[in-house]
């Protein structure tokens, strides 16, 4: 019976990933009307899966403790301007579809959704770094690479923040080794990461000078030599996660970024492409009415109808362009939906 309501789990997840996917591709909104029409129905099926099986009590309570813990980290990388609010939701939406036993295995792991979360961010992980490589080289091949100022960050200023980010996640890990029981820990190591990840993007966010990362670098160091020198700081997988963890962030910082605009014609602007901060500041010198005076470049600047036809009016005007910067979308439900696809491949076939 079990494996009957993966089955129509995964069913589920196909009809809710392909269906959110496509929106977000095409039209680069997650549209709530389509995921509360798959709620419901998820709902139904999960219920009945835990009268008909009998579950225990552990079991139910891991499932919404799975789902709350998740859903409580959407809405920060929602907060944090990580995801749009339709990611938020729709990864939420996943963690009721997904089973608890479809994820790897670990008795004291109390969010074995993190498995998810790590194939969602590598999927995507990985499509920033292949496409940034694939439109670098094409700018090469066409020779506009010249054209751009130091693109990549220099050494001198990324090698710092890898040092610091790494001696930052060591800290961390034997810190929250002394706050919680070993056997536990080991079972919930997205806590280590987790935390270390959301406090090296917000440091990163704040601080600039290569300086303070090179002196936080040599405290960390020292505290970890002096508290910690008779201990073994990590083994081997713990060292191979820290380093990955590091890695990841300091590049989605610095290199991700590169290609983070496109420049369109004018004339193409539509309602919910987001405009680039140098784009905002051109309408300033114009008098037409209804012309954005501010983003942020996030999900919360969509462009409204209003505001496209206000542009379309300022190209022509005496201060108008025919091309504007807006920020490049990169479609998120898709990863989520890849990511899902994954886990549950990973039970049906190993």
């Amino acid at each position: 019976m079990i494996e009957v309501y993966f089955g129509i789990s995964f069913v589920i997840m196909l009809l809710v990933g392909l269906t959110t996917s496509f929106t977000d591709m095409s039209r680069g909104k997650i549209y709530n009307k389509h995921l509360l029409k798959f709620f419901p129905i998820i709902m139904v099926i999960d219920i009945a899966n835990v009268v008909i099986t009998k579950q225990d009590h552990k079991t139910v309570l891991l499932f919404i403790v799975n789902f709350l813990i998740g859903t409580v980290i959407a809405i920060l990388l929602y907060y944090w301007r990580a995801w749009a609010g339709g990611d938020a939701k729709l990864f939420s939406l996943v963690l009721l579809i997904v089973p608890n036993e479809i994820y790897p295995e670990s008795a004291n792991n109390i969010f074995p959704g993190f498995w998810l979360l790590v194939s969602v961010f590598s999927i995507g992980f990985l499509y920033i770094l292949t496409e940034t490589v694939y439109l670098l080289f094409k700018d090469l091949r066409q020779g506009r690479f010249q054209a751009y100022k130091n693109p990549f960050p220099k050494g001198n200023m990324v090698i710092p923040r890898y040092i610091f980010s790494f001696m930052l996640v060591l800290l961390e890990s034997r810190l929250l080794v002394r706050i919680f029981p070993s056997q536990f820990l080991i079972s919930n190591l997205w806590i280590t990461y987790f935390v270390s990840i959301l406090t090296i993007l917000a440091i990163l966010k704040f601080i600039k000078s290569t300086r303070t990362y090179i002196i936080l670098a040599i405290l960390s160091f020292g505290v970890l030599f002096i508290f910690e020198g008779n201990a073994p700081w990590l083994n081997y997988k713990q060292l191979v996660g820290t380093v990955l963890t590091a890695t990841a962030i300091v590049f989605m910082r610095s290199v991700g970024n590169f290609y983070n605009y496109k420049e369109i014609p004018t004339s193409q602007v539509s309602a919910g492409n987001i405009l680039a901060f140098d784009t905002v500041l051109m309408f300033q010198r114009s008098k037409i009415s209804g012309l954005p005076q501010f983003t942020d470049e996030t999900t919360k600047s969509r462009l409204s109808i209003d505001e496209v036809q206000s542009i379309k009016r300022w190209e022509t005007s005496k201060f108008g362009f025919d091309k504007i910067r807006i920020v490049r979308h990169i479609p998120f439900a898709p990863f989520i939906f890849l990511g899902s696809v994954l886990i549950f491949l990973r039970h049906f076939i190993l």
